[in-house]
């Protein structure tokens, strides 16, 4: 079955100012079944070795607190051939739900066959007062899973003054 898991979340050196390089660190590997698309076969065999996977594109973003929303791209790793679903929603740190962003609850999404990422969108909420970064979660998890259940990624968001 497919599976869901941080490890498709890349380092990459990013120029800085002075052109120096900088390294971004990489999020452990978590694994979590993911439910089978309808129509899909469990335990049907894949065409391609690796089971197709879904996680973040990277382990952090920054958004202005302009913008009206973050882009937050959640990548297919492995086969492409059938649909592929998992849960999102977000998690507040410094950045408060509803204050700073829109909490949108437990979303589901399904990316399409032959379709290896999706851009899932939270809302900013403008505050021209804000002062400070602040910063809130975005996590992965199973299609069906409970509420309850822990995430089997997380992607940081930062939210910059912006104004």
């Amino acid at each position: 079955p497919a599976a869901i898991t941080a490890a498709g979340n890349t380092a990459r050196p990013a120029t800085t100012p002075g052109n120096r390089a900088r390294t971004t660190r990489v999020a452990s590997v978590t694994e979590v079944p993911v439910a089978a698309a309808p129509g899909e076969a469990v335990g049907a065999p894949a065409l391609d070795a690796s089971p197709a996977r879904v996680a973040f594109a990277a382990t952090s973003y920054a958004v202005s607190g302009s913008e009206p929303a973050a882009r937050i791209i959640v990548q297919r790793f492995g086969s492409t051939d059938g649909d592929i679903s998992f849960s999102w929603w977000t998690e507040g740190a410094s950045a408060q739900p509803d204050i700073d962003y829109a909490s949108l609850g437990r979303r589901v999404e399904r990316i399409p066959s032959g379709v290896d990422k999706l851009t899932v969108y939270v809302p900013i909420i403008s505050n021209p007062q804000r002062s400070r970064l602040s910063q809130f979660y975005v996590a992965l998890g199973e299609a069906g899973s409970a509420v309850t259940a822990a995430p089997s990624a997380r992607a940081t968001v930062t939210i910059d003054r912006g104004y």
